[in-house]
């Protein structure tokens, strides 16, 4: 008879395309017998790295995973503990009351549309902890939610269709971006005041938002407030994104860092412990964004209903920005362009969207040749100081046969793309 075990150690796998937006987690049914569970109960899944928890209903795993000691999760539920594929996370049973009421806080605007009375029905059994962030797609428009509290007053609730939910019509964390006239910075000139700090991760509650929490001793030395729009500048690539000012943490005081989810680091194309320069830009009204998707095959429906997740946020060309679409998968999407013309651009709900037909394969392709020469350039002009003004004309032009060699026989092979 095997020996029961309370806790187990799993490492974090990808769910199978079928169970995205299930809300649940499949494991290998050993360990499911060890920790005494059946297919339908709960479990409280802690990631110790990053200090965090969630809960999920369990189901069997797949054949193929058989002895394996692995727990497949969605996206969704990685974001929710900040774990990433391969993290090692740890599960424990752990027993569930049904929720007498729920308040949600809506993160996208526009949410007087929603009849709170369907929420039950869309929500049914699922299971919610204070602070998880919810996705729902309603009439083919994508919403989130985050659990702000429950009843009674427990750890984990599990909703049915006897559940009250309640919208709070006005949330403090509603995002306001400060716009204003333009100026030098929003061309990303006249730095007058910079901080360089520590990339650490985001909040849970602050994923997929586009924010940024700074040091408050590092907001009141750039006189930020809250709503201020930064740049956020990689000191090794010279990559740039921006990102909107919020909530300091008390934790963070002196700590000199910046907390920024991996969509934004991707865009930044840092990574967590790096550092970065920091400082105060002013962003231009978007008349108009426009998107596609960086996967070929898929079709947009009503485009102008992404409005509700990008209202409030700010882009800069080339960045790519991950969708729920359809409730069952993640498909990136990349800003190729906007009106008007400006580094930075904040979205308002007046800003009309837009969705390219093809896919961003174009300007993916443009951002890896440009990245590229900036290289050969940067190995030029390392030179050129050097050289006597009667060779740098032979130095340019061989410069440019050079470069033209290396890009087309070696840096620009298709198996890159």
């Amino acid at each position: 008879m095997p020996i029961e075990r309370k806790k187990f150690e799993l490492r974090v796998a990808e769910a199978m395309p079928k169970d995205v937006g299930q809300d649940y987690i499949r494991i290998d049914p050993n360990i499911l017998k060890q920790l005494g569970l059946k297919m339908g109960d709960v479990v409280e899944i802690t990631f110790f790295k990053m200090k965090t928890r969630t809960a999920a209903i369990v189901w069997s795993s797949y054949p193929e995973d058989k002895g394996k000691l692995i727990i497949r999760m969605d996206e969704s539920t990685r974001n929710k503990l900040n774990a990433e594929l391969d993290d090692i996370l740890q599960i424990k049973k752990i027993e569930v009351v049904p929720a007498e009421s729920v308040w949600l806080t809506p993160i996208n605007p526009n949410v007087e549309v929603i009849n709170e009375q369907l929420f039950p029905h869309w929500l049914e059994n699922r299971v919610v902890m204070k602070g998880d962030i919810i996705n729902l797609i309603i009439n083919d428009t994508p919403f989130n939610f985050q659990v702000d509290s429950f009843t009674p007053f427990v750890n984990v609730v599990m909703v049915n269709k006897e559940t009250i939910i309640q919208l709070k019509k006005h949330t403090p964390n509603s995002i306001s971006i400060n716009s204003g006239a333009e100026s030098k910075d929003a061309q990303l000139d006249g730095i007058k005041k910079f901080a360089v700090l520590q990339i650490k991760e985001c909040m849970r509650s602050d994923l997929g938002l586009g924010i940024a929490s700074l040091d408050s001793d590092v907001i009141s030395k750039l006189k930020l407030t809250k709503g201020d729009v930064i740049c956020i500048e990689n000191m090794n690539i010279k990559n740039k994104t921006a990102a909107v000012v919020w909530t300091s943490y008390p934790q963070d005081k002196g700590s000199r860092s910046i907390r920024i989810d991996g969509t934004t680091r991707n865009n930044l194309r840092g990574k967590l412990t790096e550092k970065v320069r920091v400082y105060k830009i002013t962003p231009t009204i978007a008349q108009t964004l426009i998107l596609a998707p960086v996967r070929s095959d898929l079709q947009i429906e009503n485009e102008q209903s992404f409005i509700t997740l990008l209202v409030n946020r700010v882009f800069m060309q080339g960045e790519t920005i991950p969708f729920l679409v359809r409730g069952v998968d993640y498909i990136e999407f990349m800003v190729i362009d906007f009106t008007p013309k400006g580094k930075v651009v904040a979205v308002v709900p007046e800003t009309k969207i837009e969705c390219n037909p093809g896919p961003a394969i174009a300007l993916i392709y443009k951002r890896k040749v440009q990245s590229r020469m900036m290289g050969f350039l940067q190995e030029f002009l390392n030179q050129w100081d050097e050289l006597p003004s009667e060779d740098r004309q032979n130095a340019r032009d061989e410069f440019i046969e050079k470069s033209c060699k290396r890009f087309l026989d070696r840096e620009l092979s298709e198996k890159e793309f």
